[in-house]
């Protein structure tokens, strides 16, 4: 059996797994102050990479082993945290893990980590992953199997509510994909006529055309990416007329703006 010093004067022995923890009895109490005299053994059935986590922490210890924190390990912390009441133990190093970049998680990686907001209670960080969850996401969330294994103190109305967010989020990125278009529709000339036929033709190029079944099978950030590859191209300058107001409308540029903003929009119902 492995051995790890976690206090070289501890007074306290926990063999979890394979391995042997040296620890003060003292710090891990004042961690988890339910973990007092005998009870500190309770940490011996659970996941020994979480408790060296927790030890780590406790002990006040900085190691690569509390900078690598992945969101495996954070669903485990989120168990342990929801069990022995530890989070005050656990608040600065928690916020720092929750500094990823979101957008290039997977949607299990998101879930996972808003299991640890939550059970950290770190609203913030909270909101932040509920927003790309629902961008990220293809299909029901209150039938996803993995959320629904991993829901732990959560609620299950979460899911009912997230599925809330991600149809607001549908209707408003089919609007942003036909603004151009709505922009220029009331206008008689030519100009507009021809323009919003080729922008049209460009979205179905692309998969993004509201009413297909390719953007219907698309998330969110399926139709931002598709829409950061439509073609350049300006409403051209022309006579004064009942369109002249959208000379120089660039598509893709207001396109993406106005995708930018359906995401904003839902940080703001979250909130």
């Amino acid at each position: 059996m492995a051995r790890e010093v976690i206090d070289s004067e501890g007074d306290c022995t926990i063999k979890c797994g394979d391995t042997e923890f040296l620890v003060s009895s003292k710090a891990v109490s004042l961690a988890a102050p339910q973990l007092s005299g005998d009870s500190i053994q309770r940490l011996a059935s659970e996941n020994p990479r979480t408790i060296q986590i927790f030890l780590n922490i406790s002990h006040h210890r900085s190691n690569d082993n509390l900078s690598e924190v992945d969101s495996d390990d954070m669903l485990s912390l989120a168990d342990l945290i929801e069990k022995y009441e530890c989070r005050s133990a656990m608040m600065a190093h928690a916020q720092q893990w929750l500094l990823k970049d979101l957008e290039a998680l997977s949607v299990e990686d998101l879930w996972k980590m808003l299991r640890f907001a939550h059970s950290m209670k770190i609203k913030e960080s909270a909101i932040e992953i509920c927003q790309q969850l629902v961008a990220h996401h293809s299909g029901a969330l209150h039938s996803w199997a993995f959320a629904i294994d991993n829901l732990g103190s959560m609620p299950r109305e979460i899911l009912r509510d997230l599925d809330e967010l991600q149809r607001s989020l549908k209707l408003t990125t089919t609007e942003a994909v036909l603004s151009v278009a709505a922009l220029l529709a009331e206008c008689e000339c030519q100009h507009a006529q021809i323009f919003i036929g080729s922008y049209i033709q460009s979205l179905g190029k692309l998969g993004i055309l509201p009413g297909t079944v390719s953007f219907h099978s698309k998330t969110y950030s399926d139709v931002r990416d598709q829409a950061a590859q439509l073609p350049v191209a300006r409403y051209p300058a022309h006579a004064s007329g009942c369109c002249s107001t959208y000379a120089w409308l660039e598509q893709r540029e207001h396109l993406l703006g106005k995708l930018e903003d359906c995401l904003n929009r839902i940080l703001e119902e979250l909130l």
